[in-house]
């Protein structure tokens, strides 16, 4: 679109926003074998889980609260929805339920490295063909 999430937001809303996110996510239809790593809302809306669930298998990295809140500082700026510690931890929380529907979810261990979290992450992928 041009701009930065957070101008999006600001100038033409979090609708115009979301739209755009349900338009690019019908656009991977046309790719066979694509990782779609979606932001925090997307999942959130039914059209979206319902083109995800049509094209493949959805994964929910379900990382703690705490781990998310430690992410956070200095990022504000980029995410707009994200502007408080307690708002955003109402919004994952509000948003969580939906998450919970993925067809799989990982949770990382404390410590564990990324590669181990997608070595497990496939274990799961593999076991579902």
């Amino acid at each position: 679109m041009g701009a930065s999430v957070q101008e999006i937001f600001r100038d033409q809303g979090e609708a115009v926003f979301r739209a755009e996110e349900t338009r690019q996510l019908n656009l991977m239809r046309r790719y066979p074998d694509v990782v779609v790593a979606t932001g925090g809302g997307t999942f959130a809306l039914e059209p979206n889980r319902d083109i995800i669930a049509q094209q493949g298998v959805s994964v929910f990295l379900d990382v703690a609260w705490d781990d998310l809140l430690e992410r956070l500082p200095g990022k504000q700026e980029s995410r707009p929805m994200f502007v408080a510690p307690e708002q955003a931890r109402n919004l994952y929380e509000s948003r969580l339920p939906h998450y919970r529907r993925a067809n799989v979810s990982v949770r990382p261990e404390p410590g564990e490295d990324p590669v181990a979290v997608a070595g497990r992450l496939a274990i799961l992928l593999e076991s579902l063909r």
